[in-house]
């Protein structure tokens, strides 16, 4: 009896921890989806003001963002650096690696490819179109995040439990 409780235990703990760890994907998504716009806003104003340089750029907001933004920008600036690939090209390899949501990519894509072919206000102007979409990506990530966590802790929770009691 003894073993079938802990099996039961273990089933049910499993499943809540299944639940809990897709929470926490709606949660990544949603802060790394807040540091783009973060990083957007930078780059609209570094490129506005000081003309800064795309990899000198990415170098120094991969200094200051966290988490998977940090590893992004690094990455694509150690690509522009090397100059072997299109700013296109590099933004999509990185965040594809990372997970990064289809719609987000998309913007950084579309973004990209104004890098180094426009005058600085022209990218700048494209950095703020870019920044608006990624807000409203943000907010809605926000709000998916608080819904579809909560919804997938219960579901992992009820679901690890409806199993334990078929299994006892």
């Amino acid at each position: 009896m003894t073993a079938r409780l802990l099996g039961a235990a273990c089933v049910l703990v499993g499943a809540a921890g299944a639940g809990f760890l897709r929470a926490a994907h709606w949660a990544g998504e949603a802060a790394l989806l807040a540091s783009f716009c973060q990083a957007l806003a930078r780059m609209a104003g570094e490129i506005r003001c000081n003309q800064t340089r795309l990899p000198p750029l990415c170098c120094q907001l991969a200094r200051e963002l966290t988490g998977p933004a940090r590893t992004i920008f690094l990455e694509v600036a150690q690509g522009l650096e090397a100059g072997a690939r299109p700013a296109e090209e590099l933004w999509d390899a990185a965040l594809l690696r990372h997970g990064c949501p289809a719609a987000a990519r998309q913007i950084w894509h579309d973004l990209a490819l104004t890098f180094g072919r426009y005058d600085p206000a022209r990218q700048a102007d494209a950095i703020d179109a870019a920044l608006a979409q990624m807000q409203l990506l943000a907010r809605q990530a926000a709000s998916a995040r608080a819904e579809r966590g909560r919804q997938c802790r219960v579901f992992g929770i009820c679901g690890g439990a409806a199993l334990a009691i078929l299994l006892l």
